[in-house]
Formats: C-alpha cells, sequence, structure tokens
C-alpha cells in the first residue's frame, strides 16, 4: 500500500506549511493573554459590597454575579492560551509574548 502523500512532504513543503501555522497562533495567543488579562484585572476591580461605595444590596449582587462571570471568562482565556501554547511550541516555534503591552501605565509619566 503506497504511503499518504500528505505523510510523505518534504523538509521544504513543512517549513512553509509550519510558518503559515505559526504566525495566526501567535498573534491568537497574545489576544487570549490580553482578554484574559482584561477579564481578571475588571474582575478585581470591581466593588463588590455594598459598603464599599455607592450600591444598594440589590446592585451589590449584581456586581458579584459580573465579577464571577468575568473571573471565570479570564480562567477560561488562560486555559486557552495555554493550549494554544502548546500548539504553538509543538510547532517548533516559541511565543514571543510582549508583558509591556499587557500592563498599563496608571497614570501618564511626565
Amino acid at each position: 500500500m503506497p504511503p499518504d502523500e500528505t505523510a510523505v512532504r518534504g523538509a521544504a513543503d513543512r517549513t512553509v506549511e509550519d510558518a503559515q501555522l505559526v504566525a495566526p497562533l501567535a498573534r491568537e495567543v497574545d489576544s487570549e493573554l490580553r482578554l484574559a488579562a482584561a477579564c481578571l484585572y475588571a474582575s478585581f476591580s470591581l466593588k463588590s459590597k455594598a459598603d464599599e461605595g455607592d450600591l444598594t444590596a440589590e446592585q451589590a449582587a449584581a456586581v458579584r454575579a459580573w465579577k464571577r462571570a468575568l473571573w471565570s471568562a479570564g480562567v477560561r482565556r488562560l486555559e486557552r492560551f495555554g493550549h494554544l501554547w502548546g500548539i504553538l511550541r509543538s510547532a517548533g516555534a516559541t511565543p514571543a509574548v510582549d508583558h509591556r503591552a499587557i500592563v498599563a501605565e496608571p497614570f501618564p509619566q511626565r
């Protein structure tokens, strides 16, 4: 039985295909990390108790629900980030994530 054509690829073909795979995956890894950071930051930034500000008990309950939803979304994004990172590494690439782009300065520097 002859081997499948896709199983017998030359090194040059594989390099092109890997390069076509790496660029979109690298962008997706970066996007997932940024989205995870945004969700987790938002989750920790929200008030959750009525005594923390101008929140009624009903509003505080709604905010706590939003915090849980944001936390859950952030965790899912981190899981996806980890999976994509693994796929990228298995393709032989090293993901380059610019952490400075994730953390913004709280105040403009003068």
